[in-house]
């Protein structure tokens, strides 16, 4: 028994195997010309393996179903608009076409400390010099002259796979004796 990811709608003029087409924002319907069958469609949504191409997929098969544009949209999650982009990325392309794009930089934006710097920042956090993101973005701007926000700081920190050495607080009546005696099993 296959399981289907959402319920169809009833079939409606110009969806669905015969008169494929969306409605633009203007009203006018556009027909699609569909590469692939229904099945080779919902296939290909389904085993694709990257989600922002899914998601596309998922898109383009509910259509293909006959859903409208706006309520596959909704489904899916997305904006008409990018939908609206999705359709004539395949109208120009087909699935290589979808494929292709990709969602904003894949290797990211270039970080403000690199190579050496962010070495040497890294030293200084782990031979516990900061107690605080703060105080490494005060050092870093003073060293190097770059400033980060305090969630950039704790983001580049984290993608160096920084440790903080920092000791926790003990309380006043803490005895490191007893501690010690207590970890030995006395």
């Amino acid at each position: 028994m296959q399981r289907r990811s959402a319920p169809l709608p009833e079939r409606r003029e110009g969806g669905g195997p015969g008169g494929q087409g969306e409605t633009t924002r203007n009203g006018l319907r556009t027909p699609i010309v569909w590469r692939q069958t229904r099945r080779r469609l919902r296939r290909a949504y389904r085993e694709e393996p990257r989600a922002e191409v899914r998601t596309r997929l998922h898109l383009l098969w509910l259509l293909r179903e006959g859903w409208s544009l706006p309520k596959a949209a909704a489904v899916v999650g997305v904006t008409e608009r990018s939908g609206r982009s999705w359709v004539r990325w395949y109208r120009q392309g087909g699935l290589e076409a979808i494929r292709a794009h990709h969602q904003g930089n894949p290797q990211g934006r270039v970080p403000l400390l690199r190579g050496a710097q962010a070495e040497a920042v890294m030293e200084q956090v782990q031979e516990g010099r900061f107690g605080s993101v703060a105080q490494v973005r005060a050092w870093v701007q003073e060293h190097y002259g770059v400033r980060y926000s305090a969630g950039g700081m704790w983001r580049r920190l984290r993608q160096l796979k920084g440790r903080w050495n920092v000791p926790r607080p003990l309380g006043q009546k803490t005895s490191r004796e007893a501690q010690e005696a207590w970890k030995r099993g006395g």
